[in-house]
């Protein structure tokens, strides 16, 4: 089997670590913080109930991302030609990807039920900073990167009294050298399947200077969602063996399948064991693929499986499963704003969790990028496991 694999590594550590000189830490400047909303009056006040796909996510950490563009444009420029572009075209996509726009709400007079809900002059906060450090390359290079160097390329997503917002995006420029978009996501909207849909959109709004795209039109319809056993309701909330957990696309596993446009989640739950001394022997690499591959074939096609998700979670929380954040089929090197591909697309939100995170090669087709973020003096051990168990492959 041939695999074309690149790395993408980040240290979580002590606060005390350091990968780069002081100097190459960004120093970022906030210039602006915009709200865009939808065009006025173009979405009616909607609330939207959550699925038990989407009830997992609940209590889940902001998924983030940061797509890193090689694009030498001044801080200027930026504000006067691009900015503008990137507002408007924001606001038009976020007409047809309007749940974004919302907030998480307790449903009231409920004890524990939430939906998502969106009014008129709901927004998303897009902030435009500004780093005249340098360092964009380091940044967006795939050699171990100090996680705490990436963090003022993030927006925040606070939370706002009883309500949650969904969204948030913040763009920097580094002068004469790059653009960076972060985005912090609450997984509670929708899968990486839909974000994916949605960022192609606003990327293909931007190159058209602000026309809504007719290619990601998503289609915003909960009841698509069966749940005959009632698994919302039981979802909602009230060394020998590793543990794996991923999530996977169930758009063609319920019947009728899903349509390809359907916004939400619908990612469920595989899992995968493994016997930990097998794994740290010299086939480790080889064992665990056979046993992921086993896992995904054992995916059924009904929901019989989806029973078991609660009680799998809780029985295997005290092992730290592992998670894995994103895909390689989502394609997020190809999202395009007119600045061509991404130089880098990274997820710091593995740092929050015992997750890597997954993406297709922006260099060869059919390759595998995988991230890591792990202390320091763990980096290096790793990066020798991975070149030598690949070979093995």
């Amino acid at each position: 089997m041939h695999l074309n694999v690149s790395t993408s590594l980040f240290f979580s550590p002590p606060k005390t670590l350091t990968m780069f000189s002081s100097s190459s830490r960004p120093s970022v400047r906030i210039l602006e913080t915009s709200r865009i909303s939808p065009p006025q009056g173009s979405v009616p006040p909607t609330s939207l109930p959550l699925t038990f796909f989407d009830v997992m996510w609940l209590s889940s950490a902001p998924t983030e991302r940061l797509f890193f563009y090689p694009f030498p444009c001044s801080t200027s420029h930026l504000i006067d030609s691009i900015f503008p572009t990137l507002k408007s075209s924001l606001s038009i996509t976020l007409q047809s990807f309007y749940p974004l726009t919302g907030t998480l709400q307790r449903i009231p007079g409920s004890s524990g039920d939430f939906q998502l809900c969106y009014s008129d002059g709901d927004s998303v906060a897009l902030t435009v900073a500004e780093c005249v450090d340098g360092g964009f390359d380091i940044l967006a290079g795939s050699d171990a990167r100090d996680i705490s160097n990436l963090r003022p390329l993030l927006p925040t997503l606070p939370k706002l009294g009883d309500s949650c917002p969904l969204l948030a995006i913040q763009v920097t420029v580094f002068p004469s050298d790059g653009v960076v978009i972060g985005t912090a996501l609450h997984h509670v909207a929708c899968d990486g399947t839909s974000f994916t849909q949605f960022r192609h959109s606003w990327a293909s709004a931007c190159r058209s200077g602000g026309s809504a795209s007719e290619r990601h039109i998503p289609i915003i319809d909960r009841s698509l969602i069966p749940d005959p056993r009632g698994l919302r309701e039981q979802l909602s909330p009230g060394r020998k063996i590793a543990h794996l957990s991923f999530g996977a696309n169930f758009r063609d596993r319920i019947q009728p399948a899903l349509p390809p446009a359907y916004f939400g989640n619908c990612v469920g739950s595989c899992f995968v064991e493994a016997d930990v001394g097998e794994l740290v022997g010299g086939d480790g690499l080889k064992v665990a693929s056979e046993a992921i591959g086993r896992a995904i074939e054992g995916l059924n096609v009904s929901f019989e499986s989806s029973q078991e998700w609660l009680t799998r979670f809780a029985s295997i929380m005290n092992e730290q499963p592992m998670g894995v954040a994103g895909s390689p089929k989502f394609g997020v090197y190809d999202v395009d704003f007119g600045w061509g591909r991404p130089a880098k697309v990274d997820i710091p939100s593995i740092a929050n969790s015992d997750a890597i995170s997954l993406a297709e090669s922006r260099e060869d087709p059919g390759g595998v990028e995988i991230g890591f973020a792990l202390p320091k003096h763990e980096m290096g051990f790793l990066k020798n496991y991975l070149e030598n168990g690949l070979k093995t492959l």
